[in-house]
C-alpha cells in the first residue's frame, strides 16, 4: 500500500533539511512539529498537505506577475481581517532554503549583517527599537496581553 501524500511530504522536507520525520502514534502534533532538524535552534518545521490552499494561488499569481528573472523572489504577507494573530509570510521552498543557510550562519556567528530596521541588534543603542517599529517578537501574538500563540483558546476576532 503506497504512503499517504502527507507522509511523503514530511519525508521530503526532512530529507531536504537533513532532519527526521517525527513519527506519531496518538498525539498528532501535540508535542512536536512534523520534522525535527538538528542545528536549527528554535525553528519548528510543520507540513500541511491539502488539495488546495488559497494562499498558494495568490503566491503563484504574484510570481507570474512580478518575477521577471530567476533572481526575483516573491514574499507574500497575509493577515486575516479581524484577527489579532500576527501576519503570515509565504515564500517558496528554494527561497526558504537560502534564508535558512543565512540563519544557520547567524546561529554560528551571532552576527546578522542585516541592515533592515527589523533586524536591529538587541545590543544596539536602541534595544527596544524593533518593538517601537511594531516588529513582533517571533512566536508571539501581537495582542496587548502578549500571550503565547500556543494557547488552547480558540481564535478571537476583533469584530465580535
Amino acid at each position: 500500500m503506497p504512503d499517504k501524500p502527507w507522509k511523503v511530504l514530511e519525508r521530503k522536507i526532512a530529507k531536504i533539511f537533513g532532519g527526521e520525520r517525527v513519527k506519531r502514534w496518538r498525539n498528532w502534533g501535540e508535542e512536536a512539529a512534523d520534522v525535527e532538524v538538528p542545528g536549527l535552534g528554535r525553528l519548528k518545521i510543520d507540513t500541511k498537505y491539502r488539495k488546495k490552499h488559497g494562499v498558494h494561488t495568490w503566491f503563484w499569481d504574484d510570481v507570474k506577475k512580478y518575477c521577471k528573472t530567476d533572481e526575483d523572489r516573491v514574499v507574500l504577507i497575509t493577515k486575516e481581517a479581524g484577527c489579532i494573530e500576527d501576519e503570515l509570510v509565504t515564500i517558496d521552498l528554494a527561497t526558504f532554503c537560502e534564508l535558512l543557510e543565512a540563519y544557520k550562519k547567524v546561529l554560528d556567528t551571532g552576527k546578522t549583517g542585516c541592515t533592515l530596521p527589523a533586524c536591529k541588534s538587541p545590543d544596539s543603542a536602541s534595544a527596544s527599537g524593533a518593538e517601537e517599529r511594531g516588529v513582533p517578537k517571533a512566536g508571539n501574538r501581537s495582542d496587548a496581553g502578549g500571550a503565547s500563540h500556543r494557547t488552547s483558546q480558540p481564535r478571537r476576532r476583533r469584530d465580535g
